[in-house]
């Protein structure tokens, strides 16, 4: 017999050994210290320890189930329910033979096998809820980490990595091991006599409850984490052990409550089983759920929502799929942060944008193309799920296409909309069990070419293939066209002297294709330290292939607005035109005394602070221009001349802490020249506004007084 001494004894050898298991581990010690005395008096120290390191892993395992490890009967059990191998008790129908095995043990009153489902139970409910399972999470954990993505001061993500497992912080004495325990008394459950039936229907939730626990805080456990360790910010630490507490509490919690159930039913002859009916109830419940799930309870995705307005005109769709059980999605598990990416970099670039849930695509159809023009859908697979049906999408996006509108597919292994894409089908080629177009020892040093201008290629610097999990880029399809294709190259993968096309776009541009990898962030650059790893975006070789594309398809849908006038001399015969754009590009100049143009300047060098002088015509009263910079182009615009015999001029200095900041006012004056003293911006080091980026935000605020 164990006393709870002993108990408290065993539980920490590991830490007095400085030996951190995995989070399945702190979950199964949590368990252990709050079962009730009459469960923990069976257990014998060789039982605990077996509990914890290795039953608590025990569905981790492609392995079948053995008659020595869970008994013979269990195996018969395990198999009549459908159960083929261990890992099959993470599924719903694999977590109610689990609670079935426990009850059976408590019948049977075998402590081993007590201790063993109780921890393997505990698993599987943990895996529902846990950070790893989190889109941005996991992308961290087995991407950025391996990688070392760089963090703004100095750290890498792979001193991150290991903060975003419950291991990390679950017996931290400086506050991490009271979050957790403090989490699992504030959220504790308990039997509260449902009957078996009760019981299988709520284990099946499991999944879909779990992740929506998780999605709110997968976000704040890496802000915190991130935070900790390139800045050593105790706030952050404090917001890593609450949501990463909390997670693991959320386990822990529903472990001990099931284990009270069991043992009741245990004494009555109930019959722990799914049926037709328990089947029916539970797809009707997850199917509600799915439903009435909001798409801002992802935290990665609430910063970024904006719905399409009455007055948008235009703009470029994304479409977002909430984060569903485990790895589950119509979309795909791994295309939930480049999908997130995506937004967040057209929101820093000021492109009109909209997001979509995909599930009001699928109920109401698509928007008009009037008001959204191309639509772009990242989707490694493209599956049905529950209710969500591919070829209510695809006809959907057929629809929308023949109307006029425009598609972009960012695509894994999947397959595609085959209507929508039917132009594609013939030419998408594979090498059987396969993920990428070439093996994974080339791919890394291989070059992405972008058939854009300039021809921009980059070198494959980081391997896709991460050490683990569901997010890793992977697309396999080569487009291979018949001679009579219409399709355009846009991405070509060249690989020890081969060339494989890898994305391709349609002749009238209104369908593209591009493989994961070449919009996944830090696949292509590994110098450059992200702002904030938790508010993902496209880095500068992604975001150039995304916009290069969505420029092709979309030419002139963007004009370039940041715009300003200078003089490099006291020559007034000479102006520049200076203007910024977000990925280097060549500088061209069109400009005339009246709106029809006829002269330019160009220079060639791909740059994105572009300055070009032209000559003036002395004796006109106005000048009119536009910029361009690749497929990106200004509105014509004109300013006055200093010809007409009137100079009026406009001097303005100390507005960075002015509490009136309005420049558009300056306008009424009708100036020919605006003069700076100053001092016009508050900071020049804040977050958001580094660099020369607050004087960017100075001509955003008066786009007209300064062009």
């Amino acid at each position: 017999m164990l006393s709870r001494f002993a108990l408290l004894f065993i539980l920490l050898l590991p830490r007095l050994a400085a030996a951190w298991g995995a989070g399945h581990d702190d979950v199964m010690r949590a368990v252990l210290e709050r079962l009730p005395e009459e469960v923990l008096a069976k257990f014998t120290p060789e039982i605990v320890k077996e509990a914890i390191h290795e039953d608590s892993h025990y569905p981790d395992s492609f392995q079948p189930f053995l008659p020595g490890e869970v008994g013979e009967a269990a195996v018969a059990a395990l198999q009549k329910a459908g159960l083929k191998v261990r890992y099959d008790l993470h599924h719903d129908y694999g977590r109610v033979a689990s609670f079935a095995m426990l009850v059976a043990a408590f019948r049977e009153d075998d402590a081993a096998h007590i201790a063993h489902w109780i921890a393997s139970h505990s698993h599987v409910i943990a895996d529902m809820a846990a950070c790893n399972h989190d889109p941005i999470v996991h992308s961290a954990t087995y991407g950025w980490g391996p990688w070392k993505v760089k963090l703004p001061h100095d750290a890498d993500m792979s001193r991150v990595a290991p903060l975003l497992d419950l291991a990390g912080s679950a017996h931290d004495t400086a506050g991490g091991a009271e979050a957790f325990a403090s989490a699992i008394d504030r959220l504790m459950l308990h039997d509260d006599g449902r009957d078996g039936l009760q019981q299988v229907h709520e284990i099946m939730l499991y999944g879909h409850e779990g992740a929506r626990f998780c999605s709110p805080r997968g976000v704040k456990v890496l802000q915190g984490a991130a935070a900790w360790i390139d800045a050593q910010d105790l706030n952050g630490r404090e917001l890593l052990w609450q949501t990463i507490g909390e997670l693991g509490a959320w386990a822990v919690v529903r472990t001990l409550r099931d284990v009270e159930v069991a043992m009741r039913l245990a004494k009555t002859d109930t019959v722990i089983e799914r049926t037709p009916a328990t089947d029916t109830a539970a797809k009707a419940a997850i199917e509600t759920l799915m439903r009435e799930r909001r798409l801002d309870e992802d935290a990665l995705f609430a910063p970024i929502l904006r719905d399409l307005q009455p007055a948008d005109k235009d703009v470029i769709g994304v479409v977002l799929e909430p984060t569903w059980d485990m790895n589950d999605a119509m979309l795909g598990f791994s295309s939930r942060v480049q999908s997130a990416a995506t937004v967040r970099t057209l929101q820093k670039l000021n492109r009109p944008h909209a997001t979509f849930d995909v599930r009001r695509l699928l109920e109401e159809g698509m928007p008009s193309p009037k008001q959204v023009a191309l639509m772009v859908i990242v989707a490694t697979s493209f599956n049905n799920y529950h209710w969500m049906k591919t070829d209510v999408l695809d006809s959907a996006l057929s629809d929308y296409v023949t109307r006029g509108g425009r598609v972009l597919w960012i695509m894994g292994n999947g397959t595609l909309p085959r209507k929508t894409f039917a132009s594609f089908t013939s030419a998408l080629k594979r090498t059987e069990k396969t993920t990428l177009p070439v093996p994974g020892k080339r791919f890394v040093g291989s070059k992405l070419i972008a058939h854009l201008p300039g021809n921009p290629s980059w070198q494959i610097l980081n391997t896709p293939e991460t050490p683990a999990g569901w997010q890793r880029p992977l697309c396999a399809w080569r487009i291979e066209p018949q001679t009579s294709s219409d399709l355009e190259p846009l991405i070509t993968l060249e690989s020890e002297g081969a060339k494989y096309l890898v994305g391709a776009c349609t002749a009238d541009h209104k369908l593209a294709l591009l493989p994961i990898y070449a919009v996944t962030p830090h696949l292509m650059q590994k110098d450059r330290p992200v702002a904030s790893p938790a508010e993902p975006e496209l880095d500068e070789p992604s975001a150039k292939v995304l916009m290069g594309v969505i420029g092709k398809m979309m030419p002139g849908s963007a004009p370039i607005e940041r715009i300003w006038l200078t003089h490099s001399s006291n020559d007034v015969r000479r102006i520049t035109i200076n203007w910024e754009t977000a990925l280097p590009g060549p500088s061209k100049v069109e400009y005339g005394t009246t709106s029809a143009l006829g002269k330019e300047t160009v220079a060639d060098a791909p740059v994105t602070l572009h300055h070009v002088e032209i000559a003036l015509d002395p004796i006109a009263a106005v000048h009119h221009y536009r910029v361009r910079s690749g497929e990106e182009v200004s509105s014509v615009h004109s300013f006055k001349s200093y010809s007409d015999g009137e100079l009026r001029a406009v001097i303005f200095a100390d507005r960075g802490y002015a509490r009136d900041r309005d420049l558009t006012l300056l306008l009424k004056e009708d100036p020919h020249l605006v003069l700076t003293c100053g001092d016009n911006v508050a900071s020049l080091h804040e977050k958001g506004i580094e660099g020369t980026k607050a004087f960017s935000a100075l001509i955003d605020s008066a786009p007209e007084l300064f062009r």
